[in-house]
Order: C-alpha cells, then structure tokens, then sequence
C-alpha cells in the first residue's frame, strides 16, 4: 500500500486528465498529482480545500477546470488546482446521526463526517432563514451520536470516532471525557466507528454506550460499569485489526432501550448478533439465530428499535452492504426474538436499510432510510410509500422525532438535515380517516411572534435554509379532489367570533394551510407599518367545510414571545 493512497476503503480514487495521460491524479487524504504518468507525484493539488477526497472531475474540453468532492464540500477550480473555490450555497453536511432539545424553537444536533458535532436552531424568529453562523460546534473530530439532556439543555453529550464520548457544558464550554478504559492487565475494550450513544428515557443521568460490551453511565458520566460480557462473535481473525477505529470490528453498532421499561435493552452487532436483556444486564440473549431468510451471516445490524407500545416488541434493519448484498432487510418480533417476521416488503430492491423508528403514536407508521430515499409505511411495513416533496436522492442514516412538536427529522449523509414540520396527519391517517369524504386532523398548539429583521443581502453564493412557515398548521385530507374550493373559519371559543377565514384548493391527499394567526381586516386596530397584530391568546375552533361535511378542531394559541 503506497503512502499516497493509504486507505483503499475509504478514498484512493485514482483519476487520469481526458486530455493527456502525463496527468495523473490520485485521491487521499490531499490530492496527488503526477506530471510523467506516475513516475513521481507531488502533494499540492489541493492544499486550501478540506482533507478527505472522494470525487474528482475534469473537465475534457478545460483541463484546468476541476470539480473536487471532499469530506468538507464541493470545490471549483479553474487554473488546475493551484486555487479553490468552496461552493457555499448547497447543503453537503454527512450526518451520521441527529438529534434535537426541548428549547422553543427546538435545536437540531448531530455528528459529521470528518467535521465534529454542531447544534443549530430548527426555526429563526426572523425574516431571513438559517445560516451556517447560526450553528455552532459541540464537538471535534468525527462526529457520531450527540445527546442533549432534557432537563438542562445546556449538558450535551457527544463523541468522536472509536467510543471517545464527552460531556459538554454550554454554559461554560467545559468539556469532560467519559469514555470507559480497561484496568491494566484486562482485555481491551473494542469500540466502532461509530458507536452507540444513548441518554436513557428513565433517568436523564443515566447513559449507555456500546463497545464490545454494553457500558451503563451514572451521574452523567462520571462512572461507569460494564452491564454485559462481549456481545459480539468475538472471531479472533477480525478482532484484533489496529487503526483509526473505521477498521475495528466484532463492536456493538446499534442500541436501543425500551420505552416501556428501563429493564429491556436491545444490542445489535457488527457482525451480526441480536443481544436482548429483560433485567437491566444481569443476563443476555443472543437471538440473532432465530432471525431467518438472510442471504448471508453476520450481516451490520444497523438499527434496532424497541417499541413503543408492547415491550415484547422490537424491529431491526439488517445493512449488508459491506458484505455486497444490497437488497432491503427489515423485521419485527413481538415476542423478544424467539421469531421474525420480514417487513421490507417494496421497499426497492439495491437500497439497504440504513436508519429506522417506529413512531411513538401510532404503531402502525414506521419510517425507513435507505441508501437512496426516506420510506413510510401506513400498516406497519406491509406496504411502504416513498417520501417525496423536495427530497433528494441521498443515504437516509438517521431519523428522529420530536416528541412535543411532532416534527420528523432525517440526518443525510451527504445533503445535511432535513425537518418534516408537523407530522399529526400521518399519524391520524388512519384507514378510517382514508375511507373518509373529508377530515381534519388535531391541531398542535402554537405560538405567535414578531420577526427580526433581515441579516442583510449577500447574493446567491451563501446557503440559507428555509424556516418553517410561522403559524398555526392546518391538515386536512380529501379522499376525491373536489372543484369547488375548501372552506377553513377561525372562531374564538369564548365569544364565537369569526377572526379569520382562509381557504384551499380542494385536492385530493393530504393537505395544509397555514394560519399566521392575524385576524381579518375588519378586527385589526392596528395602522399600516406598525407590528404584525396577533389574535389573543386562547382556544379557538376551526371549522373546516369540504366535501359535503363540516369538521371542527380546537387549536390553543398560546401568548406571543415577549
């Protein structure tokens, strides 16, 4: 293995100019560039841009203009790589995993690729959208897993590649490293890539990581003990590979502790094992043997999930795309294990399964990552639908959701983090709701505000996400598409006052219209150039006319943010 080209699985492209084969290119940790065919190479084809090089393009009528993709971006060159240009405006962030706090607007937080860990806000309470300045860095290194205590979300946890977890205090920017170490003279502790990192649902104090072994936090981190033995197959051949911890293996990659009981944790391997405990670790079973119809053994437990309504209940999804077989594998069992049932059913075929959560309000919907889209099934994975609506095509490596505001978010690998605001109608949609004429679906309660000014105005050359529509949302479903429009009132339970009226297109599927709380013209006190004027805080009714029916919702609006 040639130094310049020391990591075959993960870059050492080698790439030839279309216009002269003297020009040799050879993608590493920098990019590589030969004169003389390759009798000798030089190490400044590009020294500004961000290590980790995977693409490469040359342009065959300009052999100057080049096309970089790094672990960092994408990059221009027009004088043959003497000068970059870091491409600002497209949203390239690798996020392995993502999670989110209990502030108001909520933060979304996650681990990259060669880039750290970085919390950022969902939503600005301003006219402009979401910058890159508005994010800031929780951690370095290789991001993975990042946790955030629910009840100060100032304590942040996150960690490096290999298992190096810390505590990060926001308020102080102290950092604490936790990562457990073997007494001298024991065995070493082995740990993934990209291990598991979980704050328990029972005790915001207590954590779990995995390593070989399943390790228990108390006290936030200050100590530790080991809750199982080596959980893997722990195969001598492939245990004892030294490196950066992308070649470690024999590791737990998947973690999942039961929403119904502190007791049950679910572990799920590198190599394939299923680990189960139903009395917090005093005793495991391996029931990866009962899973049947693999195409290969020890196949990358990507996800395990527990349920959220039965705790005999759990689902997996099966990655073998590092044993070449690429075809979708995800199964439930609703008896801790003793037997499996496959759910992929059209899910495509060539997309493994990468992330996947069950969701906590009706059993019936799961959501599926593959390698190549984000998936939904309305009967619990006896049919999926794909999502679409703007959705590139890229790995889907995790997916959360937002336990108060309902809101679904996916960690890309390679287009950043994506928010699905107010999923309600999904889980609503039952096959009741879909046999109906008409429906509307529950209101989640909203909050008014007064929006900033704009940050200024930079062009086109700076990324700047979308916030989310600011107001109340309002789902509605049409089983037939109707020509006459839809009705939608706004009334003040205390009084019965109409204070707005709002109307829709009556197409068929689900639909949305958003409120942004103002009351109609005939209401408003206030004069031209003076601060947006909200309706009062309290209930009101929305009276929805469509289809022939009229439904009624209560939607809570709460005081305006001071």
């Amino acid at each position: 293995m040639h130094d310049i080209a020391p990591r075959a699985f993960y870059f050492s492209k080698v790439r030839v100019d279309p216009t002269s084969d003297a020009r040799v290119y050879v993608l590493g940790f920098g990019l590589h560039v030969s004169d003389d065919s390759g009798h000798s190479f030089r190490a400044d084809g590009a020294e500004k841009p961000h290590g980790d090089l995977h693409a490469l393009w040359v342009d065959p009528a300009n052999r100057d203009r080049l096309v970089l993709g790094t672990d960092g971006g994408i990059y221009f060159s027009w004088d043959g790589g003497k000068n970059w240009k870091y491409v600002n405006n497209v949203a390239t962030g690798e996020f392995y995993e993502v999670t989110y706090d209990y502030r108001t607007p909520y933060r979304v937080c996650g681990g990259l690729q060669d880039n750290g860990s970085w919390c950022g806000p969902s939503q600005k309470r301003a006219q402009d959208g979401i910058w890159n300045g508005d994010w800031f860095r929780v951690g370095d290194c290789d991001g993975y897993y990042v946790q955030v205590d629910s009840t100060d979300p100032d304590i942040v946890y996150g960690e490096c590649q290999g298992g190096e977890a810390y505590r990060v205090n926001l308020r102080n920017n102290q950092v604490h490293w936790i990562k457990p170490k073997a007494k001298e003279g024991s065995p070493a502790f082995r740990f993934n890539w990209d291990s598991p990192l979980a704050i328990s649902r029972f005790d915001q104090r207590v954590l779990y990581l995995g390593g070989n072994r399943l390790f228990r936090f108390t006290e936030r981190g200050d100590k530790w003990e080991a809750i199982s033995p080596d959980l893997s197959t722990q195969n001598p051949e492939t245990m004892v590979t030294s490196g950066s911890s992308a070649e470690t293996y024999n590791t737990i990659v998947s973690f999942s502790e039961s929403p119904l009981s502190p007791r049950i944790l679910w572990a799920g391997t590198d190599d394939g094992n299923i680990q189960v405990t139903r009395d917090g670790g005093a005793s495991w079973t391996n029931v990866a043997a009962n899973l049947k119809g693999l195409p290969k053994a020890n196949l990358y437990v990507a996800r395990i999930e527990a349920s959220h309504f039965d705790s005999a209940t759990a689902y997996v999804a099966i990655d073998g795309h590092r044993s070449d077989v690429f075809q979708p594998l995800v199964f439930i069992t609703t008896d801790f294990g003793r037997k499996w049932m496959p759910i992929a059913a059209n899910l495509p075929a060539g997309g493994p399964v990468k992330s996947f959560r069950e969701d906590p309000v009706n059993r019936d919907l799961l959501f599926a990552g593959t390698e190549f889209a984000l998936h939904f099934s309305l009967d619990r994975g006896k049919s999926w639908n794909r999502f679409r609506n703007g959705l590139p095509t890229v790995a889907f490596d995790d997916i959360q959701i937002h336990p108060r505001d309902r809101d679904l978010i996916v960690g890309t690998h390679g287009r950043s983090i994506y928010i699905l605001d107010d999923i309600i109608a999904l889980e609503e949609l039952t096959p009741a709701v879909r046999d109906s004429a008409a429906w509307l679906f529950s209101l989640r309660p909203v909050q008014p505000f007064w929006k900033a000014q704009e940050n200024g105005l930079w062009g086109q050359d700076f990324y700047v996400a979308e916030n989310p529509p600011a107001g109340a949302y309002i789902n509605f479903y049409l089983k037939n598409f109707s020509l006459d429009d839809v009705s939608i009132t706004n009334a003040d339970t205390a009084s019965g006052t109409e204070v707005a009226k709002l109307s829709a297109r009556g197409n068929a599927g689900l639909n949305r219209v958003v409120w942004d709380l103002q009351p109609k013209e005939s209401l408003r006190t206030r004069g031209q150039g003076e601060p947006a004027e909200y309706v009062k805080a309290g209930t009101y009714i929305v009276t929805l006319s469509a289809a022939g029916k009229t439904l009624k919702q209560q939607l809570m609006v709460m005081e305006p943010v001071q």
